[in-house]
């Protein structure tokens, strides 16, 4: 007697809530299409549904009313581990859970298949607000998880936490920053001003981007505003944006303009213009230079406030040649 075949199934979520009335024990989903997906560098044939419901199916989350608890122990090496506790919650009766749902006739790579459809997924969100004229707020990341065949599920859960040392800081050097801050506002101009404080929002408003196409475009963003009709020591410099980046970091770090723009910024350019102007947003190194040009905004920042640089290990690294440097 032949073995019957086993179906797997995956489901991708991504749970909202709307602004706008959508009715109760809202249940729809699309027929499924055959297609034929590349995902980690091979072919596979799966079978892919949308749809969207009312009270979003039960999901893994923390319990807000009682914060985020992330274990007991403290940790003093990348060695040393320790057990995370969460809680569970049943979604609100009015989040919306959009989803994906995906079939195929042998296992599927999850990172993989979620870094495929994820766009797929979100794209679905924004058309169905801008076509109804609803609004939607994300109330939980986009998760993955396969099902068994009674559609129940279990979706193991990683948490990456960034240590990093706790700055001790002063009266003394609060004081100080103030001061300082104040001192160099009234030494540019209205135009020089108003740049700097939309460079400071846009860096500050990266740090939180869940997105990183919007990560890369709000540190790109402060730094061309940083270096829009530069001037060093009363003369204009000139070069497009790449090129003045570079010069001001040169200055700021003490290394070669060429070095830095080569290694750094103008590989940053071309990312940038592949994500706005192509649409390209599967660049293998995306993250990883993305992290250091955050480093490399923060200093770019400091320069124009006139701070001094204290050397930034990170940017450094990735400056000086050690190209696996990772923010």
């Amino acid at each position: 007697m032949a073995k019957e075949k086993r179906i797997y199934r995956y489901l991708i979520t991504q749970r909202v809530k709307p602004f706008g009335i959508w009715p109760d024990g809202l249940s729809t989903q699309s027929d499924a299409v055959k297609i034929h997906p590349t995902i980690e560098g091979r072919e596979y044939t799966v079978y892919v549904a949308l749809g969207v419901l009312r009270g979003a199916p039960q999901s893994f989350a923390p319990d807000r009313s009682v914060g985020f608890w992330l274990g007991g122990a403290v940790l003093h090496s990348v060695d040393e581990t320790t057990s995370i506790q969460s809680r569970l919650y049943d979604a609100a009766p009015d989040e919306l859970a959009f989803f994906l749902g995906v079939s195929a006739a042998e296992p599927l790579p999850e990172a993989g298949l979620l870094k495929e459809f994820k766009p797929v997924l979100l794209s679905l969100v924004s058309f169905c607000g801008l076509v109804l004229g609803d609004f939607f707020a994300p109330t939980l990341s986009m998760e993955i998880r396969q099902l068994n065949d009674d559609d129940s599920s279990k979706r193991p859960a990683t948490f990456s936490v960034l240590a990093r040392r706790r700055a001790r800081v002063t009266g003394d050097q609060v004081n100080d920053l103030v001061g300082k801050f104040l001192v160099v506002r009234q030494t540019l101009s209205p135009e020089e001003s108003r740049r700097l404080d939309v460079a400071l929002r846009r860096y500050q408003t990266s740090l939180t981007e869940e997105d990183i196409v919007d990560r890369v475009s709000d540190l790109w963003e402060a730094c061309e505003v940083l270096t829009k009709d530069l001037t060093y020591r009363s003369r204009k410099i000139k070069g497009d944006i790449a090129s003045r980046i570079a010069f001001a970091l040169a200055q700021h770090t003490g290394k070669l303009k060429a070095t830095i723009e080569n290694r750094l910024v103008r590989p940053m350019y071309i990312l940038r213009s592949d994500l706005v102007h192509n649409a390209i947003e599967t660049a293998d190194h995306l993250e990883r230079i993305t992290g250091i040009f955050e480093h490399a905004t923060k200093e770019l920042l400091r320069f124009r406030m006139d701070l001094p640089y204290a050397g930034d290990a990170v940017l450094d690294g990735f400056i000086d040649g050690d190209q696996s440097t990772g923010a």
